[in-house]
Formats: C-alpha cells, sequence, structure tokens
C-alpha cells in the first residue's frame, strides 16, 4: 500500500479541492439505499434531503430524477458552475455546512418533515473536516445520515451511531 507523508509544503491557499461522487457511483449504490429506505420506512415520503456538501449538485439531480426526494437544500462553499434550473439555485446555500446556523433553527423547528443529512463531505486532512460535519449531522438528530467516508472514518462514525 502506497503511503504518503504531509509535509505542509504543498498548501494552496483559498483553492477548493473538488472530487465528486460519480454518476455511475451514485446510480449503482446511493439510489439502491434511497429505495430501500423508503420501501421500508412509511415516512420516508415525505423526507427532506441536505446535502452538506453538494458541489455540482448531481447527487440531488439523480434522486429527484428517480422520485426519491421531493425537496432538498444543498450546500457547498464553492458551488459548480454547473446548473440545473431555478429550481436548484433557489434550493442552494453557498455557506459552508459545518459553520451555518441560520438553517439549523429553521430546520429543528419544522416537525412536519422527516430529514436525511449526508452525504459526502469534504475529507480535510486526516479525515478532520470529514468529523466536523458528521459531528454536526449527529448533534442535530436527523432521523437519517448517509455518510460517504473513507473507511479510517468508520471508527468515528460507530462512537456516534451505535445503533
Amino acid at each position: 500500500m502506497k503511503k504518503y507523508t504531509f509535509t505542509g509544503k504543498n498548501i494552496k491557499k483559498n483553492v477548493y479541492e473538488k472530487y465528486y461522487t460519480t454518476e455511475e457511483f451514485i446510480n449503482k449504490n446511493i439510489i439502491n439505499i434511497f429505495k430501500n429506505l423508503k420501501e421500508n420506512n412509511k415516512d420516508f415520503e415525505n423526507i427532506h434531503f441536505i446535502d452538506t456538501s453538494a458541489g455540482d449538485n448531481r447527487l440531488v439531480k439523480i434522486l429527484m430524477e428517480n422520485k426519491l426526494i421531493e425537496s432538498y437544500k444543498s450546500f457547498d462553499i464553492s458551488f459548480s458552475e454547473i446548473s440545473f434550473g431555478e429550481i436548484e439555485l433557489k434550493n442552494w446555500i453557498g455557506e459552508n455546512y459545518y459553520t451555518l446556523k441560520k438553517y439549523d433553527k429553521n430546520l429543528k423547528n419544522n416537525n412536519q418533515q422527516i430529514t436525511i443529512i449526508g452525504f459526502n463531505p469534504p475529507y480535510g486532512y486526516n479525515n478532520k473536516t470529514a468529523k466536523v460535519f458528521i459531528k454536526k449531522g449527529w448533534e442535530e438528530f436527523h432521523k437519517y445520515c448517509i455518510w460517504l467516508v473513507p473507511n479510517s472514518v468508520k471508527p468515528y462514525l460507530l462512537e456516534r451511531y451505535k445503533e
């Protein structure tokens, strides 16, 4: 296995790394997870999806096309120039999800919708950024959480989501 030693010499300031989940992976794996949740949970009909790091919004687009979600909010500090229309832009918030407080309060007071949060947070060095996203999602008590993270984050997830 190849090892990487962080030296700090190649840090670029104010440049966001962008690694998007492929459409193939979403269609092959994530769609099945959402379908399974929908089939086995009656409350999944009125689900509100929160994408904490939306990138180019392809996950939301595919979930909407498959009629797996009806409402959502997408967060990303460097939202891609690719747009899927006015609805997507209206539901996009160009702020860091883990530092945002105003949306949290509105979300917690919304008793009518069940929330699912996730999906592919930025990892950061030693997965520190991913852990911040996961911790915030856990503290907000969402009914469902889906995190696409490296296996090295599994112990951190299990500390929070024991059931």
